[in-house]
């Protein structure tokens, strides 16, 4: 088992994560230090500078946060993020105009969430995580 962290850089451009993945994810090479933790493995977007990340193969075995609990999937298409918590529950976080605004299905209608999420912070937990290698760059 491998802990990883994973903050949300908003504007789709985060992997999408659901428990049960298996592919191949870029990680920070050299973690800023605004995002560092106790993992030593950040997840990273190889949109702006592949240079500046490492990849690796595994499968997600747990998505948690420590306010929202645990996380079954993080759906990151689009400029709303839908989070699929444990239980079934479904959050909306707005990831352009407002990043971090969340809503939730209620009853038959998305509506402004009660929930306040102080640090957006992640821990995903892969079974297994192959051995990071730098990103190839594509011309």
């Amino acid at each position: 088992m491998v802990e990883v962290a994973w903050v949300p850089g908003w504007y789709e451009l985060d992997p999408p994560l659901e428990v049960g993945l298996t592919g191949t994810f870029a990680f920070w090479r050299v973690v800023p230090d605004h995002l560092r933790g106790p993992e030593s493995l950040v997840l990273y977007n190889t949109l702006w500078h592949p240079e500046d990340a490492v990849i690796a193969r595994g499968t997600i075995s747990a998505i948690r946060h420590p306010e929202l609990g645990a996380v079954r999937k993080v759906d990151t298409c689009g400029l709303d993020y839908t989070i699929v918590l444990a239980d079934g529950m479904e959050l909306t976080v707005n990831a352009e105009e407002a990043p971090g605004d969340l809503s939730e299905w209620v009853e038959d209608r998305w509506r402004a969430s009660s929930r306040r999420v102080r640090d957006w912070r992640f821990v995903v937990e892969f079974e297994s995580l192959s051995e990071p290698k730098q990103a190839e760059l594509h011309s």
